[in-house]
């Protein structure tokens, strides 16, 4: 066994013992709630601790959440979520939307769209790409493009393995 397989299994355990654990109280609670309609069905009463935890308010079982949510207006609830996601950021209040800063076009690159150079800047790009294709043999191209071809082909096998 190698190292990194002996590190992944390590890591996968706390996992898989959270998951039995899980399970193990699902396990329980159908259990017990099979053996109350069994005990209706014959005539039993449930004991009263069961009827009791029934009952007691449970804040990780989803019935508390959505019956938080439930009683919220949609309103309360979009309010609720910019809340939760500016605390999420680490924000306390809404900002101001910021101004955005006026940009100096003539400090621009001219591969910068918004430089008034930029039509001028592709033309040239342009030519030279005419002018090196124009260099080029047809076998060239074809060789090129096959190159290229055998790359995504390779590419995409890999990840079809993946």
């Amino acid at each position: 066994m190698t190292a990194y397989e002996e590190m992944g299994i390590a890591a996968m355990l706390p996992g898989m013992q959270h998951m039995i654990t899980l399970m193990q109280r699902e396990l329980d609670a159908m259990r017990a709630t099979l053996a109350r309609v069994q005990a209706r069905k014959s005539g039993e009463t449930p004991l009263e601790e069961e009827t009791e935890r029934k009952h007691r308010y449970n804040p990780s079982s989803g019935v508390a959440q959505r019956n938080y949510w439930a009683r919220m207006t949609p309103e309360q609830r979009r309010a609720e979520m910019k809340r939760r996601g500016m605390v999420k950021k680490g924000v306390r209040k809404p900002k101001a939307k910021a101004s955005r800063a006026k940009v100096d076009v003539s400090k621009l690159h001219p591969r910068d769209a918004r430089s008034p150079k930029h039509a001028a800047w592709l033309e040239t790009m342009r030519q030279g790409v005419r002018k090196r294709m124009a260099a080029t043999t047809p076998e060239q191209r074809h060789a090129h493009a096959v190159k290229a071809g055998r790359a995504s082909a390779a590419a995409a096998a890999k990840e079809r393995a993946a």
